[in-house]
């Protein structure tokens, strides 16, 4: 059985590259085609009660991922995590936030591969030091 750190950083990794993929498109969109952010930016402006709504729903399903589904929740912070690092360090941090991010899905790989050997050899190996009772 793979422990929900494990499951939980993979996800913060899928959400991660996830996140890294979308703001590159995104990017790559408004550069593309710039009458058409330009209208949606504006759509966006005058309609803020929508916008207020969307956001509202937004945090709404974050709040439920933290609740009910931890690995929701961890690739939803993943993902939010590449947009705001991207819109922080720009186009030339695009490189560095993918080597990171293949980074941590190599950690989650390995530690996903441990947790496998572990079951594996837990019969011959015996308990895991942190759940071993004191004798004393």
């Amino acid at each position: 059985a793979v422990s929900a750190t494990v499951r939980n950083t993979v996800a913060f990794g899928r959400g991660f590259v996830g996140g890294v993929v979308g703001a590159v498109k995104g990017v790559y969109q408004m550069v593309r085609h710039p009458v058409q952010t330009g209208k949606a930016l504006w759509h966006m402006v005058t309609h803020m009660d929508e916008t207020k709504e969307m956001f509202k729903a937004k945090w709404a399903e974050y709040k439920d991922a933290w609740a009910n589904d931890p690995e929701k929740f961890w690739e939803m912070t993943g993902h939010l995590t590449a947009e705001v690092a991207l819109a922080v360090v720009g186009p030339k941090g695009v490189t560095a936030a993918i080597n990171m991010a293949s980074k941590t899905a190599t950690v989650a790989r390995v530690a996903s591969t441990i947790a496998r050997v572990r079951s594996w050899l837990g019969p011959c190996l015996g308990p895991p030091i942190s759940s071993a009772t004191d004798a004393s």
